[in-house]
């Protein structure tokens, strides 16, 4: 006797929306394309799922994992580390200047980073130019509140390097 063919089944992909067939033999759990950016999104959801369950959580954290990963650093010092890409970082020149007039040098690192990264994550800014005309902007309107005397704005259109900042040159 003949079977009848089954129906093909489409979903649409949890990852794009796309509508696909679904593989009759893995049924529900079928949840992807086969896009190659559907496919990574799906081995990371597969991932943090198993990261998160009572299985997954302290697979790592055991003696021998634990001593196996000290032994491995000993024998490769400064590998894995992720200090090597915090050092390539440049800060272009409108950055730099619009900064000079607010952070000490001896200071610079620290607060360099933590006041760009505020400006940055409050202003949805990646550009270095922008985040140097937003600190203008935000000094300005600090020095306003505090009622310090601020260096004068400069209009956006007048000649040389202090006009594509906003920053004023002493």
């Amino acid at each position: 006797m003949k079977r009848k063919p089954r129906k093909k089944v489409w979903r649409r992909c949890a990852h794009c929306g796309r509508r696909f067939p679904v593989d009759p033999r893995l049924g529900p759990r079928h949840r992807f394309c086969a896009q190659p950016e559907c496919a990574h999104a799906s081995h990371l959801r597969s991932q943090r799922k198993w990261r998160r369950s009572l299985a997954g959580r302290d697979y790592f954290r055991d003696g021998e994992s634990t001593f196996r990963v000290r032994e491995w650093r000993r024998a490769n010092p400064g590998s894995g580390r992720r200090s090597d890409r915090r050092a390539n970082f440049a800060i272009g020149a409108p950055l730099a200047r619009a900064l000079r007039e607010l952070v000490l040098q001896d200071l610079m690192d620290t607060h360099l980073a933590l006041l760009i990264g505020l400006v940055a994550e409050r202003t949805n800014l990646a550009q270095q130019d922008a985040i140097a005309t937003a600190l203008c902007r935000i000094m300005l309107r600090g020095h306003a509140i505090l009622q310090f005397p601020g260096p004068a704005p400069v209009p956006a259109e007048g000649p040389g390097p202090a006009a594509e900042t906003g920053v004023s040159q002493p």
